[in-house]
């Protein structure tokens, strides 16, 4: 009897190797951890995503060489945008690169609040939480929660 890899499938729990310790990138900030070796790393799944989409969210377009486009450019929307249209064109952008570069990342809601330090009224921070889901491997929602300094 023969049986096709093809047709056998792929059980949603087979999937997930949460349990395992096994390196599987990097952890940012770099740090390091003597258990595998000079830098720290993520064991699980999720954790990884997460500090993808981080780092991509945060990168702004034209930091990575020959990757122009690679990025949410969210300093220049946050503080140099109006602010009637700042959630909206974040927005886009956000879901423009997750969707080209994280595919597999769904995103859910994204808020955007900011604060002043000085008399002006200027924003100085912005505190954006975008919450998301990885479908493929969990059935959980998830957020991110990030800090930017004008």
């Amino acid at each position: 009897m023969t049986i096709s890899f093809k047709n056998v499938g792929v059980l949603k729990s087979d999937r997930l190797i949460e349990r395992s310790e096994e390196p599987i990138g990097i952890k940012t900030p770099l740090a390091t951890d003597s258990r595998f070796g000079i830098f720290g790393m993520h064991t699980r799944p999720l954790d990884q995503i997460k500090d993808n989409l981080k780092n991509l969210i945060l990168t702004n377009h034209g930091e990575r060489v020959m990757m122009p486009d690679l990025g949410a450019n969210l300093k220049v929307v946050l503080f140099e945008l109006d602010v009637s249209e700042t959630e909206e064109v974040l927005a886009r952008n956000i879901n423009t690169t997750v969707g080209k570069y994280m595919p597999f990342v769904s995103l859910d809601e994204l808020s955007v609040n900011f604060e002043s330090d000085n008399d002006f009224n200027e924003a100085s921070l912005a505190h954006v939480k975008i919450t998301y889901s990885v479908p493929s491997i969990s059935d959980k929602t998830l957020a991110l929660d990030l800090s930017v300094a004008q």
